[in-house]
């Protein structure tokens, strides 16, 4: 019944059970088109792309950062002579994190100094919460702009009828900015929720370019209420566009330069997205 709606934050849930059980619908997906999306295969997937970053110069990855139930950190990054790299698993602090202020994401940017260019990976990301993906990105502006507006649907209008609820606002965030230098954001139709908003709020940013495919698009927060009969549902009941007023729910974040990962390509331990972003970098 929800299938067809293609929204990862429509979702019903049995609680009673233990672990309690959720059915979601999401939309088709490149990489679940290759691959079957669980922990070995995204193990093979990091590998390719850590391999892939020492063959072009970087050093071993570092962790920082809370800790999840899965012993993953909530960053992982390296730096090469000329350029840095930083993984961010979710937008969300895990256990013994370091809270609102980011603290480790300042540290990182601080142990990189000057570079030439910055690959911010947020692929496979799967959410958390807003206020995390605003203290990434205020990393990266040194004064306020708006992001994206947030609109509600009218409670007596059509299904396409939408008032302004609230305009969002980015900050500077942490010590220093992170101004000056060209930024690649990764991100794959399986960067989702807070997510996509992070992607959202950084892919108007002028020294900002988002590479491989477009993120899932599920960007309104999941709102749980109780059935009748016992189960929940979620139903996201607002819309974000982002700063030019454009929608792009169940469509995901567009991407400047669109790269596939393969098969074949993980085979060979090789991740062309690492290669054509640097590229990229590299050209501006």
């Amino acid at each position: 019944m929800i299938k067809p709606l293609n929204d990862a934050h429509v979702r019903l849930a049995d609680r009673s059970l233990k672990p309690p059980k959720y059915v979601w619908p999401r939309k088709p997906s490149v990489y679940s088109n290759q691959f079957q999306f669980n922990r070995d295969s995204l193990q093979t997937y990091w590998q390719a792309t850590d391999t892939t970053l020492a063959k072009q110069g970087f050093e071993p990855l570092k962790a920082s950062g809370g800790t999840y139930a899965d012993r993953q950190r909530q960053f992982y990054y390296a730096r090469s002579t000329q350029y840095g790299y930083i993984r961010i698993r979710e937008c969300t602090f895990g256990k013994g994190g370091s809270g609102p202020k980011l603290r480790e994401l300042d540290s990182i940017l601080t142990y990189f100094g000057p570079i030439k260019g910055l690959l911010l990976d947020i692929r496979f990301n799967q959410g958390g919460g807003d206020r995390f993906a605003f203290g990434v990105a205020g990393r990266f502006v040194d004064k306020g702009q708006v992001v994206y507006y947030r609109y509600r649907r009218r409670k007596r209008g059509g299904y396409t009828d939408f008032v302004k609820l609230t305009t969002f606002r980015l900050r500077p965030k942490g010590p220093t900015q992170f101004t000056q230098t060209p930024i690649a954001v990764l991100t794959n139709d399986r960067t989702v929720s807070a997510g996509d908003n992070l992607a959202l709020i950084m892919h108007r940013l002028p020294m900002v370019r988002l590479i491989e495919e477009n993120t899932e698009g599920s960007f309104d927060s999941m709102r749980f209420h109780q059935l009748p009969y016992g189960w929940y549902y979620s139903l996201p009941d607002k819309r974000i566009h982002d700063s030019a007023n454009q929608c792009y729910e169940g469509i995901g974040v567009p991407v400047d330069l669109r790269v596939v990962v393969s098969r074949a390509d993980l085979a060979r331990s090789n991740d062309p997205v690492i290669t054509q972003a640097l590229g990229n970098l590299m050209s501006r």
